[in-house]
């Protein structure tokens, strides 16, 4: 009897121990096959230029900025530090009484915030002042700033508004053109 018990126990230490390098195998093969995929999915990178046609390509025809905007005006108009700033794409329209700006910004790394800051003060400047030209106010207010990282992105944007006939529906079209934009960023970094 005391031979059968032996062996009994014997074959359940057997049975644990490899129960044991199975489960310890798996783990392993687990958490290596985790690691090796955390490590291969990189955060997304793109140009500014890859970034602006996205959003071009968003309205076609419809887009009117065609004049690049200098970092002299970024600097003076947008009140962006240029020293932040790893990359810029930056557009307008050449006629003056649009008031369509694109900016696409790569900042240096870690500054992404601090220039969403920037282009945010930009904005509510822009808006204070758009009293000027108040057929462009539906638009001005519906100004976007988003931020991916360190990319960073000034919207005012979208087709000429040549429908609505009260502010409810400019505020409306204004908010659907802008959101083109917004729509064809954030999709490139989903």
């Amino acid at each position: 009897m005391k031979k059968i018990t032996a062996l009994f126990v014997a074959l359940l230490m057997i049975s644990i121990v490899f129960a044991g390098c199975t489960t310890t195998s798996t783990t392993e093969a687990t958490t290596t096959e985790a690691t090796t995929q955390a490590t291969t999915e990189t955060p997304k990178d793109y140009t500014v230029d890859e970034i602006l046609d996205a959003i071009k390509e968003a309205y076609g025809e419809s887009y009117l900025p065609n004049m690049e905007i200098d970092e002299t005006m970024l600097t003076d108009t947008f009140g962006i530090d240029m020293s932040k700033v790893e990359d810029v794409a930056a557009e307008m329209p050449m006629i003056g009484f649009h008031p369509d700006r694109v900016i696409v910004i790569k900042a240096v790394s870690g500054e992404g915030e601090a220039i969403e800051e920037e282009l945010n003060a930009a904005k509510e400047t822009l808006i204070n002042e758009s009293l000027q030209y108040p057929a462009n106010l539906a638009k001005v207010n519906a100004t976007k700033v988003i931020r991916h990282g360190d990319y960073v992105c000034f919207l005012l944007v979208g087709a000429p508004d040549d429908v609505s006939e009260t502010e409810e529906d400019a505020a409306k079209f204004a908010e659907d053109e802008v959101s083109k934009a917004v729509d064809a960023v954030n999709a490139l970094f989903e």
